[in-house]
């Protein structure tokens, strides 16, 4: 049934993806291991170098600690975006993306990895 849903999710979601996508092209950008990881408020353009590596070291950790898990995330996310809210759920199954709040920059890289994969499961 999981298989079923993300498929569904993947095909009916692509031309909003694609439309996300032609929107945020001035948005700060950059990938690692095929998620992009994004600026999704202009306003948070100086903390876009500190966003970029501490969710790359998130992502390492979950890689060396939780292999499956990681796995399974890269499965269902395609982006990671920083912003400036707090929205609930974190996770957007059409758009495959998390929406991370700015105040996860000053938590443990440990802690950070665990809500990254937590938040798409």
């Amino acid at each position: 049934m999981k298989f079923v849903r993300r498929w569904w999710y993947r095909c009916t979601g692509a031309p909003l993806r694609a439309f996300a996508r032609y929107l945020s092209a001035g948005l700060l950008d950059t990938t690692h291991d095929g998620i992009r990881l994004m600026i999704g408020d202009r306003t948070l353009a100086l903390d876009a170098q500190r966003f970029f590596a501490h969710t790359k070291d998130a992502l390492r950790y979950a890689a060396e600690d939780l292999p499956e898990r990681y796995w399974a995330f890269q499965q269902q996310v395609e982006t990671i975006v920083l912003t400036s809210k707090t929205i609930t759920p974190a996770y957007n199954p059409f758009q495959l993306t998390v929406l991370a709040p700015v105040n996860l920059l000053d938590v443990a890289v440990p802690e950070y990895a665990a809500w990254l994969l937590d938040a798409a499961s």
